[in-house]
């Protein structure tokens, strides 16, 4: 879930240059209407026609700033700028999020942030149910559930997460081993310790 918005200045740009190549008639026609184009582009970016970027750090601190006074349960899974100022924030809580909730701050962080001089397409949403878990407080808030945990070397783990600290996890699993004087073998529970730094992937098992 999670809602988004854009300048969409970069899209009539393009829109633009489609034109002028598809009304290109002439050379002369042609390095005109390229010129016209950079003049767009110069006049779009700032100087020197580059897009200035938005620092990671600047939008987690607006973020953090906001769901302290607004939304204290509210907490960040993750804040990513990607190339052409894609801004990416999901977040997450032990009730869920609102979608109105991402609505509200996304507003909030365009009124923070200087179109003008910085143009961005932004979305905020939540952590899904099937997404992995990224930070500690989600794997917190997931213990007592049926996870999957991929390890280093394709090692794929399921059992019920009993505990979680920023060193490991702990799961509880059950192995079929044969036991002394059995012909079968019997389902054993057992307590399986998992370094974090060997942890690549943990979603939740869901049962429907």
């Amino acid at each position: 879930m999670g809602v988004s918005g854009t300048a969409g200045r970069g899209r009539y740009l393009t829109d633009f240059y489609y034109l002028c190549s598809a009304n290109e008639t002439t050379e002369e026609a042609g390095s005109f209407l390229r010129s016209l184009y950079s003049i767009a582009i110069e006049q779009t970016n700032g100087k020197g026609g580059r897009l200035s970027m938005i620092q990671h750090t600047t939008i987690e601190e607006i973020v953090s700033a906001y769901i302290a006074e607004h939304h204290p349960d509210y907490y960040i899974v993750e804040t990513a700028v990607h190339p052409g100022n894609r801004i990416v924030v999901e977040l997450d809580s032990e009730s869920g999020i609102n979608i109105d909730d991402c609505v509200a701050l996304t507003k909030h962080i365009e009124s923070q942030l200087d179109r003008e001089a910085e143009d961005f397409e932004l979305e905020v949403g939540s952590a899904g149910l099937t997404s992995p878990l990224k930070v500690l407080r989600q794997y917190t808030s997931t213990i007592g559930q049926e996870v999957e945990v991929l390890r280093k070397g394709g090692i794929k783990e399921k059992g019920v997460l009993t505990a979680a600290s920023p060193t490991e996890i702990q799961l509880l699993v059950s192995r079929l081993v044969r036991l002394e004087g059995k012909k079968r073998k019997t389902s054993v529970e057992e307590t399986l310790t998992i370094p974090m730094e060997e942890v690549l992937q943990t979603k939740r098992v869901l049962h429907f």
